[in-house]
């Protein structure tokens, strides 16, 4: 199984230190990583899926960040976009919530933001505030 090296900004910590914790006690036997390897809608975790007294439990490991993007997508999902969470949904949320997986993944890296990138959401935040406000309209 593949964990990061040492020596990764802080964030990383807790994707070296639990999977190791976890070892002592239950039998990982799977990893889904990603955060190397983001989903198309831009979702990044890593997953373990572990074997305790015989039962599969899967443990989400997230940043801050990344729990406020799933988070949000999640509760889009329930109220203004059914199926956001796989792959349907408007458009503009789609593209939305990846370019701000983007951003979130670069800043828990402590890497400078493409300004493209920041132009992007800017334009797509507006989109999203349209989309969301024609519904709140809606009779």
């Amino acid at each position: 199984m593949k964990y990061w090296p040492s020596g990764l900004p802080s964030f990383h910590a807790p994707y070296t230190v639990c999977p190791t914790r976890l070892r002592k006690n239950w039998t990982i036997t799977r990893v889904r990583d990603y955060i190397d390897g983001p989903k198309a809608d831009g979702y990044r975790a890593l997953h373990l899926i572990n074997r305790n007294r015989g039962r599969l439990i899967e443990v989400q490991l997230r940043t801050p960040r990344q729990d406020l993007w799933a988070n949000t997508v999640e509760t889009f999902a329930r109220t203004v976009a059914p199926g956001l969470k796989f792959g349907d949904g408007p458009e503009e949320l789609r593209d939305y919530f990846v370019a701000l997986g983007e951003f979130f993944a670069a800043r828990d890296s402590d890497l400078p933001v493409d300004l493209s990138l920041l132009d992007r959401l800017e334009a797509m935040q507006r989109r999203v505030d349209t989309f969301v406000d024609g519904l709140i309209d809606e009779p």
